[in-house]
């Protein structure tokens, strides 16, 4: 189990740093791991809900949800590239037409399912899987390209740079997740009577004091990234980076929470198998669904609070 979860790791950290480079490579980087995420996370909620006899037509939403990534992922990449800039319009409209279409579809199906319980309860989860992956999905993706200017040296010498701002935004939210585990593993083992878990009936390891580890790793790591990268959003005040680990570390939590909530009622421990010694990709990212809505209204409040000052 440790040699699988090793070698996942050094996959993914690869992936994950060819992302954060400002260059094509990490365009590219970035397309594929869209791509994966889109696609594993809803066949993986598909297949959970399946479980309870909530039926989703699988395939068609993993294709439909990829092909909606792609779409925006053209958008936000023509639109921060003046010379693709002129595909921009024809991107936008190809995005509007497909989902003209499919709210269409949804119509038909919703006429043709007269008196059949099961049809109608399809098309209400093939519309929640929809909505509860395209949403955060898309916006990780404009939080990718919102921050490409940010820019942070990764070695001066070959005059490579980093998404600085992505990278801030990833690690402040998974180290909350670390600090909260380590913290509370380490104080159910030193405290007699264990720890004061906070809502067991949801996830039963969640802990005020892993909740407290986790707000003092996110915060912290929040300003030492601050300190070293130059993160325009964040810069100008010290509690800037503080509020941000604070809301980056309660959505994480949260979108965690989310994801144990569907677990526990479906019966199932892991969302999917893809990656050994983890589990699925939702295991993975799904403090980051919560977490991308959080901080981005998180900025515009910010960015409000300056326009009016």
């Amino acid at each position: 189990m440790f040699i699988h979860r090793f070698c996942s790791m050094i996959v993914l950290l690869a992936l994950f740093s060819l992302m954060l480079l400002n260059n094509c490579a990490g365009l590219i980087a970035y397309l594929v791991f869209g791509i994966l995420l889109s696609f594993f996370v809803t066949k993986e909620i598909c297949e959970i809900f399946g479980n309870i006899q909530s039926h989703t037509d699988k395939i068609f939403l993993c294709m439909a949800n990829t092909l909606i990534f792609i779409l925006f992922y053209l958008i936000m990449f023509t639109k921060e590239h003046p010379q693709w800039r002129v595909y921009s319009s024809l991107t936008e409209l190809c995005i509007f037409l497909l989902l003209v279409i499919l709210f269409v579809a949804g119509l038909i199906q919703i006429l043709r399912s007269v008196n059949d319980e099961e049809k109608l309860k399809k098309i209400v989860m093939n519309t929640f899987v929809f909505v509860f992956v395209n949403f955060p999905v898309c916006l990780i993706t404009l939080i990718y390209f919102a921050f490409q200017s940010d820019c942070g040296c990764l070695h001066e010498h070959f005059h490579l740079t980093l998404n600085a701002g992505f990278l801030y935004f990833i690690l402040v939210t998974k180290s909350g997740d670390i600090g909260a585990y380590a913290i509370g593993t380490l104080c159910g083992k030193l405290m007699k009577n264990g720890t004061h878990k906070m809502i067991p009936s949801v996830s039963p390891g969640k802990s005020y004091e892993g909740l407290a580890g986790g707000i003092l790793t996110s915060v912290a790591l929040s300003c030492i990234l601050c300190s070293v990268f130059e993160i325009r959003a964040l810069s100008g005040h010290w509690v800037l980076p503080v509020l941000g680990g604070l809301v980056l570390y309660f959505g994480g939590m949260i979108g965690d929470l989310v994801e144990s909530s569907i677990k526990r009622t479906c019966k199932v421990k892991d969302s999917g198998r893809l990656i050994p010694g983890i589990g699925g990709v939702y295991d993975l990212l799904d403090s980051l669904f919560l977490s991308a809505p959080c901080f981005l209204l998180f900025l515009a409040a910010v960015n409000l609070v300056r326009n009016i000052l």
